[in-house]
């Protein structure tokens, strides 16, 4: 009875964060910036490889999409960022935009304010 009762917290907590789709292995929030520009060079980077695949490429995007956006979640902890990078896979003629990337500059820099504060210099 109690293994049942784990089982559905564990479900109600995977539900809200993506992580019973990713890999438990993937980082989360806690990660170093380091890590988490990788990982969101790569996000971008598969999501560039549909130019490579003239028809196929769309219909990867699709499936792409709610990957690339739960990533993006993932490791910044975002929702607004989430659906600009499942927006951006799914219209076409978008994917030239490194989502993951400006999510990784947004967390780093503009939300610390170094960017605004350097341009006042």
């Amino acid at each position: 009875m109690q293994q049942a009762n784990t089982r559905g917290r564990q479900s109600r907590r995977s539900a809200t964060a993506g992580e019973g789709v990713l890999p438990d292995w993937l980082p989360d929030t806690t990660a170093s910036p380091s890590v988490k520009l990788v990982l969101s060079i790569l996000v971008d980077l598969i999501g560039y490889i549909t130019y490579l695949l003239p028809f196929v490429g769309e219909a990867f995007d699709v499936m792409w999409a709610p990957i690339s956006g739960m990533i993006i979640y993932r490791l910044y902890g975002n929702a607004f960022l989430a659906f600009v990078g499942v927006a951006e896979e799914i219209l076409p003629g978008t994917d030239f935009l490194p989502t993951a990337l400006i999510a990784w500059f947004y967390e780093n820099y503009f939300k610390r304010g170094a960017v605004p504060q350097a341009m006042r210099s």
